[in-house]
């Protein structure tokens, strides 16, 4: 069974829990890949966040965390480049949802008048899940492991640009470009 066969099987298993989920892949496959694995709780805690009525729960939302922190440790732990053949959408979608989550986790983590004393207590014992340092040391981490900006300086040097560059210019129009319109 390829990787595909299986990770369409969590499509079709909307109501699955995490547990149910994992025993439809085949026991050799997770030994061997853990990675896969990774990937597949990624799905499901995606498919939480976006599709379950009222949100993950508190434990949810730290399995996520822990499972993502899995992710990036395998990508920046190793020496070599990572051997990874996701298409560039999905590559694009983690990192959205990791933010997006931590995002979440932060308004869900302001409505304390909302909580329970247990939720209360897991919150203050656990500061360091979701913690803002945590994500900035991550995504930063990504930037420098990707070498990105010696390769944006790379093609900044080819491309002689005719309107003066704006590092947003693909999010907001640069104030000049919008300026010589008129």
């Amino acid at each position: 069974m390829s990787h595909r066969k299986q990770i369409s099987l969590f499509v079709f298993c909307k109501e699955c829990e995490l547990s149910k989920v994992v025993s439809l892949v085949p026991s050799s496959v997770v030994q061997e890949d853990q990675l896969f694995l990774i990937l597949y709780k990624e799905l499901y805690y995606r498919h939480i966040y976006a599709r379950v009525q009222g949100g993950p729960t508190i434990e949810q939302r730290f399995e996520s965390y822990y499972n993502y922190c899995n992710l990036f440790n395998f990508i920046l732990s190793s020496d070599t480049p990572v051997t990874l053949e996701l298409p560039n959408q999905w590559l694009w979608e983690i990192i959205d949802e990791f933010i997006y989550q931590f995002q979440s986790f932060q308004q869900f983590r302001a409505k304390l008048h909302k909580k329970s004393q247990d939720e209360i207590e897991v919150l203050r014992h656990n500061p360091r899940v979701w913690d803002v340092l945590q994500v900035l040391n991550v995504l930063h981490s990504m930037v420098d492991k990707s070498n990105i900006n010696q390769q944006l300086e790379v093609s900044l040097r080819e491309i002689k640009p005719v309107l003066p560059l704006c590092p947003y210019r693909t999010i907001i129009p640069c104030y000049s470009d919008l300026h010589s319109r008129r």
